[in-house]
Protein backbone atom coordinates (compact mmCIF):
# COMPACT_ATOMS: atom_id res chain seq x y z
CA UNK A 1 0.00 0.00 0.00
CA UNK A 2 2.73 2.16 0.69
CA UNK A 3 4.03 1.68 -2.48
CA UNK A 4 0.80 2.80 -4.23
CA UNK A 5 0.83 6.31 -1.92
CA UNK A 6 4.43 6.75 -3.19
CA UNK A 7 3.58 6.43 -6.37
CA UNK A 8 0.39 8.75 -6.12
CA UNK A 9 2.64 11.37 -4.91
CA UNK A 10 5.14 11.24 -7.36
CA UNK A 11 1.90 11.92 -10.44
CA UNK A 12 0.38 13.93 -8.28
CA UNK A 13 3.99 16.22 -7.87
CA UNK A 14 4.65 15.49 -11.73
CA UNK A 15 1.40 17.08 -12.61
CA UNK A 16 2.23 19.97 -10.23
CA UNK A 17 5.05 20.13 -11.55
CA UNK A 18 3.65 20.57 -15.49
CA UNK A 19 0.80 22.67 -14.18
CA UNK A 20 3.03 25.12 -13.12
CA UNK A 21 5.23 24.86 -16.67
CA UNK A 22 2.34 25.70 -18.04
CA UNK A 23 1.73 28.41 -16.13
CA UNK A 24 4.89 30.20 -16.92
CA UNK A 25 4.30 29.69 -20.49
CA UNK A 26 1.39 31.01 -20.66
CA UNK A 27 2.72 34.06 -18.92
CA UNK A 28 5.94 34.63 -20.94
CA UNK A 29 3.44 34.13 -23.97
CA UNK A 30 1.07 36.75 -22.20
CA UNK A 31 4.04 38.96 -21.66
CA UNK A 32 4.86 38.69 -25.48
CA UNK A 33 1.41 39.74 -26.73
CA UNK A 34 1.36 42.31 -24.50
CA UNK A 35 4.46 43.91 -25.32
CA UNK A 36 3.45 43.44 -29.11
CA UNK A 37 -0.10 45.67 -28.01
CA UNK A 38 2.08 48.38 -26.44
CA UNK A 39 3.98 48.61 -29.22
CA UNK A 40 1.03 48.81 -31.58
CA UNK A 41 -1.04 51.24 -29.59
CA UNK A 42 1.91 53.99 -30.26
CA UNK A 43 2.20 53.02 -34.25
CA UNK A 44 5.50 51.66 -33.47
CA UNK A 45 6.89 49.32 -36.17
CA UNK A 46 10.05 47.20 -34.45
CA UNK A 47 12.75 48.98 -35.95
CA UNK A 48 11.22 52.18 -34.56
CA UNK A 49 10.67 50.52 -31.10
CA UNK A 50 13.75 48.94 -30.81
CA UNK A 51 15.72 52.68 -31.36
CA UNK A 52 13.53 53.82 -28.70
CA UNK A 53 14.34 50.84 -26.37
CA UNK A 54 18.01 51.75 -27.23
CA UNK A 55 18.81 48.40 -29.75
CA UNK A 56 21.01 49.31 -32.77
CA UNK A 57 18.49 47.29 -34.78
CA UNK A 58 15.28 45.18 -34.56
CA UNK A 59 16.71 41.42 -34.10
CA UNK A 60 16.63 41.25 -30.31
CA UNK A 61 13.27 42.76 -30.07
CA UNK A 62 11.90 40.51 -32.92
CA UNK A 63 13.20 37.39 -30.66
CA UNK A 64 11.89 39.04 -27.47
CA UNK A 65 8.60 39.35 -28.92
CA UNK A 66 8.10 36.11 -30.67
CA UNK A 67 9.35 34.57 -26.95
CA UNK A 68 12.60 33.23 -28.11
CA UNK A 69 14.57 35.50 -25.56
CA UNK A 70 14.37 35.82 -22.09
CA UNK A 71 12.90 39.28 -20.73
CA UNK A 72 14.76 40.73 -18.17
CA UNK A 73 13.07 43.14 -15.69
CA UNK A 74 15.37 46.55 -16.49
CA UNK A 75 13.31 45.26 -20.07
CA UNK A 76 10.20 45.61 -18.87
CA UNK A 77 10.59 48.90 -17.20
CA UNK A 78 12.36 50.29 -20.18
CA UNK A 79 9.39 48.95 -22.60
CA UNK A 80 7.00 50.80 -19.86
CA UNK A 81 8.64 53.95 -20.03
CA UNK A 82 9.02 54.08 -23.78
CA UNK A 83 5.20 52.82 -24.71
CA UNK A 84 3.36 54.90 -22.01
CA UNK A 85 1.59 51.59 -19.86
CA UNK A 86 2.66 49.95 -16.70
CA UNK A 87 4.66 47.28 -15.81
CA UNK A 88 2.00 45.73 -14.20
CA UNK A 89 0.08 45.44 -17.48
CA UNK A 90 2.81 44.39 -19.41
CA UNK A 91 3.59 41.07 -16.76
CA UNK A 92 -0.21 40.77 -17.45
CA UNK A 93 -1.25 41.51 -13.87
CA UNK A 94 -3.41 44.29 -15.18
CA UNK A 95 -5.73 44.68 -18.07
CA UNK A 96 -5.33 48.11 -17.69
CA UNK A 97 -2.30 49.70 -19.57
CA UNK A 98 -2.14 53.33 -18.77
CA UNK A 99 0.26 54.47 -16.10
CA UNK A 100 -2.34 57.09 -15.94
CA UNK A 101 -5.26 58.09 -17.59
CA UNK A 102 -4.94 58.65 -21.27
CA UNK A 103 -1.01 58.94 -20.68
CA UNK A 104 -0.91 56.26 -23.52
CA UNK A 105 -3.27 57.46 -25.96
CA UNK A 106 -2.03 61.19 -25.45
CA UNK A 107 1.73 59.45 -26.14
CA UNK A 108 0.68 57.94 -29.49
CA UNK A 109 -1.15 60.84 -30.51
CA UNK A 110 1.96 63.48 -30.27
CA UNK A 111 3.97 60.61 -31.85
CA UNK A 112 1.16 60.34 -34.64
CA UNK A 113 0.90 63.81 -34.59
CA UNK A 114 4.66 64.03 -35.47
CA UNK A 115 4.95 62.08 -38.46
CA UNK A 116 2.29 64.22 -40.17
CA UNK A 117 4.29 66.80 -39.58
CA UNK A 118 7.64 65.22 -40.81
CA UNK A 119 5.85 64.29 -43.85
CA UNK A 120 4.18 68.04 -44.61
CA UNK A 121 7.73 69.42 -44.01
CA UNK A 122 9.34 67.23 -46.62
CA UNK A 123 6.76 67.69 -49.37
CA UNK A 124 7.33 71.54 -49.01
CA UNK A 125 11.20 71.35 -49.36
CA UNK A 126 10.85 68.84 -52.25
CA UNK A 127 8.07 71.16 -53.61
CA UNK A 128 10.44 74.17 -52.60
CA UNK A 129 13.43 72.62 -53.96
CA UNK A 130 11.86 71.91 -57.22
CA UNK A 131 10.58 75.44 -58.37
CA UNK A 132 13.84 77.04 -56.84
CA UNK A 133 15.12 77.16 -60.60
CA UNK A 134 12.49 79.09 -61.34
CA UNK A 135 11.65 81.41 -58.80
CA UNK A 136 15.22 82.49 -58.53
CA UNK A 137 15.04 84.55 -62.23
CA UNK A 138 11.70 85.54 -61.04
CA UNK A 139 13.00 87.26 -58.19
CA UNK A 140 15.67 88.59 -60.07
CA UNK A 141 13.23 90.28 -62.97
CA UNK A 142 10.69 92.06 -60.15
CA UNK A 143 13.47 93.17 -58.39
CA UNK A 144 14.57 94.76 -61.82
CA UNK A 145 11.71 96.09 -62.36
CA UNK A 146 10.73 97.80 -59.02
CA UNK A 147 13.71 99.29 -58.65
CA UNK A 148 12.99 100.71 -62.38
CA UNK A 149 9.85 102.19 -60.98
CA UNK A 150 11.37 103.74 -58.37
CA UNK A 151 14.06 105.65 -60.80
CA UNK A 152 11.08 106.74 -62.70
CA UNK A 153 9.20 107.81 -59.85
CA UNK A 154 11.88 110.07 -58.71
CA UNK A 155 12.80 111.62 -62.26
CA UNK A 156 9.16 112.57 -62.69
CA UNK A 157 8.89 113.89 -59.08
CA UNK A 158 11.89 116.04 -60.36
CA UNK A 159 10.45 117.42 -63.78
CA UNK A 160 7.28 117.03 -63.59
CA UNK A 161 5.71 117.55 -59.77
CA UNK A 162 8.25 120.10 -58.69
CA UNK A 163 7.48 122.15 -62.31
CA UNK A 164 4.56 124.16 -62.13
CA UNK A 165 4.36 124.27 -65.68
CA UNK A 166 3.49 120.86 -65.99
CA UNK A 167 1.08 120.63 -63.62
CA UNK A 168 -0.63 124.22 -65.81
CA UNK A 169 0.31 123.57 -69.12
CA UNK A 170 1.01 119.92 -69.99
CA UNK A 171 -2.35 118.57 -71.57
CA UNK A 172 -3.75 115.34 -69.90
CA UNK A 173 -0.73 115.67 -66.90
CA UNK A 174 -3.12 114.59 -64.71
CA UNK A 175 -3.43 111.00 -66.45
CA UNK A 176 0.57 110.35 -66.67
CA UNK A 177 0.69 111.50 -62.70
CA UNK A 178 -1.74 108.57 -61.89
CA UNK A 179 -0.30 106.28 -64.02
CA UNK A 180 2.97 106.66 -62.24
CA UNK A 181 1.61 106.70 -59.06
CA UNK A 182 -0.10 103.28 -59.71
CA UNK A 183 2.91 102.25 -61.23
CA UNK A 184 4.54 102.87 -57.80
CA UNK A 185 2.13 101.04 -56.13
CA UNK A 186 2.68 98.25 -57.95
CA UNK A 187 6.36 98.19 -57.71
CA UNK A 188 5.31 98.28 -53.62
CA UNK A 189 3.69 95.48 -53.85
CA UNK A 190 5.87 93.18 -56.03
CA UNK A 191 8.67 94.50 -53.84
CA UNK A 192 6.74 92.88 -50.44
CA UNK A 193 6.36 89.91 -52.84
CA UNK A 194 9.89 89.38 -53.36
CA UNK A 195 11.02 89.70 -49.45
CA UNK A 196 8.10 87.16 -48.54
CA UNK A 197 9.92 84.69 -51.46
CA UNK A 198 13.08 85.27 -49.62
CA UNK A 199 11.55 84.18 -45.97
CA UNK A 200 10.60 81.32 -48.25
CA UNK A 201 13.78 80.48 -48.98
CA UNK A 202 15.61 81.04 -45.86
CA UNK A 203 13.14 78.76 -44.84
CA UNK A 204 13.59 75.68 -47.52
CA UNK A 205 17.31 76.24 -47.04
CA UNK A 206 16.96 75.70 -43.37
CA UNK A 207 14.89 72.95 -43.45
CA UNK A 208 16.54 70.90 -46.16
CA UNK A 209 19.62 70.85 -43.49
CA UNK A 210 17.67 70.40 -40.50
CA UNK A 211 18.45 66.99 -38.51
CA UNK A 212 14.94 65.96 -38.53
CA UNK A 213 14.14 67.26 -34.71
CA UNK A 214 11.08 68.94 -33.50
CA UNK A 215 11.47 70.02 -30.30
CA UNK A 216 7.46 69.84 -29.56
CA UNK A 217 7.60 66.02 -29.89
CA UNK A 218 10.93 65.67 -27.32
CA UNK A 219 8.84 64.44 -24.46
CA UNK A 220 6.70 62.16 -26.46
CA UNK A 221 9.96 60.01 -27.25
CA UNK A 222 11.29 59.74 -24.15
Amino acid sequence: MGYVNDIAAFSASAERRAGAGAQVSDRGEEICRRLILARKLNHLDQREAAKTLGYSNSSQLSKIEAGQASVSREFIVRAAIAYGVSTDYLLGLSNEPERDPRTAEQVAVLRSVQGTVEQNVAAMVTVLLKNAGEVAPLRSHLESLTQRISQLQEAYDKVCRKNEAFQNDVLAGSILESAVTAAGDAACKAKQFVERRSMIADFRAKAATDDGSYPLFVLAQT
